[in-house]
C-alpha cells in the first residue's frame, strides 16, 4: 500500500496535476462498510475501531498525497436511502474527519459527495420523491463544496428535456462552489428501451454542461470515461458506453465540445 501511495505521489507530480482524492467508504450497494473484515462487517461507525481505523486513513492519505481536494465518502445519500443507521453514524463521524484533515492541511477542499438524481428523487423505475435537500444543510459547515455525480440520460435521454433548473436549482439551494465529481451521459441503449440515446444528445448534453458550469460558477467538471469500458459490472453496463471515444477508440462528436473546453485557460481555485 504504501509503494502505490508513493507511485502516485509521484505520477501526479510528473504530470503537474491536482488530485482530488475520492475515498470509497461505503461498498458499491450502499448497506455496508467498505473493505470490513469479516468479524466486523456488520459494524457501523459507532464502533471506536472502527471510527479510529478511519481517522487514521484520512490524516495518512493528507499528509503524504496532499491532495487538491478529499471526498471522504462517494455518494452518502445513497447510504441514507439503503441504510439509514449506517449513513448517521457516518454524518456523527464525518465532522471530526473534516476538522482531522483541516488541521493537516487547511487549505485542501473537503467534502462528502452525493448522488444527483437519487438525492433529487429523479430514479427510473420507483416512485418520485421531493428533492431530499435536508441531507446536504446539516453539513454546510464542514464541506467545502458540493460534490456530486449526475447522469441524467436515464431520466432525460433528449438532452433538450432536461429541466431548465436542473442544476441551478443547486446555487439556489446550497450556499457553496460546486463541484461535478463525476458525469456522463450514455449512448445507445440504458437500462430500458425507453432510455436510449444517441452520440448528438450526448454532445448536446456537454454543450449545456459546460455553458451551466460556466453560469454557476463550476469549480470542477470529471467526465466518468475517457473511452468506452469493458470492465463496468454488467448492472452499470449502459455507463459503459458513456465514453467520449467508443471501443475502437474513435472520438465521439462530444469530444470536441470537451476538447475546446479543457483548453481554455482556467485557474485552479484555492480555498482559504
Amino acid at each position: 500500500y504504501g509503494d502505490e501511495i508513493i507511485a502516485l505521489k509521484q505520477a501526479v507530480r510528473q504530470r503537474d496535476l491536482d488530485l482530488v482524492l475520492v475515498l470509497d467508504v461505503f461498498d458499491s450497494t450502499g448497506e455496508q462498510i467498505a473493505m470490513l473484515p469479516a468479524a466486523l462487517e456488520e459494524s457501523d461507525f459507532s464502533d471506536d475501531l472502527v471510527s479510529s481505523v478511519l481517522l487514521n486513513e484520512v490524516s495518512f492519505l493528507t499528509r503524504n498525497l496532499s491532495p487538491w481536494a478529499m471526498i471522504i465518502g462517494n455518494e452518502i445519500n445513497s447510504v441514507f436511502e439503503r441504510n439509514p443507521d449506517l449513513y448517521f453514524s457516518y454524518i456523527e463521524l464525518y465532522e471530526d474527519l473534516y476538522k482531522r484533515t483541516k488541521e493537516i492541511d487547511p487549505t485542501m477542499i473537503v467534502a462528502p459527495s452525493f448522488a444527483y438524481e437519487e438525492l433529487i428523487g429523479n430514479i427510473p423505475g420507483t416512485a418520485q420523491y421531493a428533492p431530499r435537500w435536508s441531507l446536504v444543510e446539516p453539513l454546510t459547515d464542514v464541506m467545502d463544496t458540493f460534490a456530486f455525480s449526475s447522469f441524467p440520460s436515464y431520466v432525460y435521454p433528449v438532452a433538450r428535456s432536461i429541466p431548465a433548473n436542473y442544476y441551478k436549482q443547486i446555487a439556489e439551494t446550497v450556499d457553496l462552489p460546486i463541484l461535478f465529481l463525476a458525469t456522463g451521459f450514455h449512448v445507445g441503449e440504458g437500462m430500458n428501451e425507453d432510455q436510449t440515446t444517441t452520440v448528438t444528445e450526448q454532445r448536446r448534453f456537454l454543450e449545456r454542461l459546460f455553458q451551466e458550469s460556466d453560469d454557476l460558477d463550476v469549480i470542477l467538471v470529471t467526465w466518468l470515461l475517457a473511452r468506452d469500458s469493458l470492465i463496468i459490472p454488467e448492472r452499470y453496463i449502459s455507463l459503459s458506453r458513456s465514453g467520449l471515444f467508443d471501443l475502437a477508440d474513435a472520438p465521439r462528436p462530444g469530444w470536441a465540445v470537451w476538447s475546446r473546453a479543457s483548453r481554455r485557460p482556467l485557474a485552479v481555485p484555492i480555498f482559504d
